[in-house]
């Protein structure tokens, strides 16, 4: 079982947050899209699941949907929105996708931490 998989379709947000989360001394995947993070999440079991708001093709919301739906078919992650802005109508939007919380971007070290925390990473 891994401990987080971090999803982003920026670059420069993944290497970003990998070293980030790499730095709590936790394990770390990426991916590059919700399809992706689909594929990585049958194959492997993680704890928890950064998973961007906004991207091209299956945004945060709908992979989260998508994950949800796995059902017992998969170590359910928790699953943690980032985006850029929050506000009442994107955690609404979050937490009716199967979303356990949302953290604004540029993280927040000691509010990342508190949530590897309820994962007990």
């Amino acid at each position: 079982m891994g401990d987080v998989l971090i999803v982003d379709d920026d670059r420069m947000n993944l290497i970003i947050l990998e070293k980030l989360v790499c730095a709590m001394g936790v394990e770390v995947a990426t991916c590059s899209s919700g399809a992706q993070a689909l594929e990585e999440l049958q194959a492997t079991a993680w704890r928890v699941v950064l998973l961007d708001m906004q991207m091209p093709e299956m945004d945060g919301p709908e992979t989260a949907r998508r994950i949800r739906a796995l059902g017992e078919a998969i170590s359910q992650p928790k699953i943690v929105a980032l985006t850029a802005f929050v506000d009442e109508s994107v955690q609404q939007t979050a937490h009716a996708a199967g979303m356990d919380a949302v953290m604004s971007k540029p993280l927040d070290r000691s509010a990342l931490q508190r949530v590897l925390d309820t994962a007990n990473l």
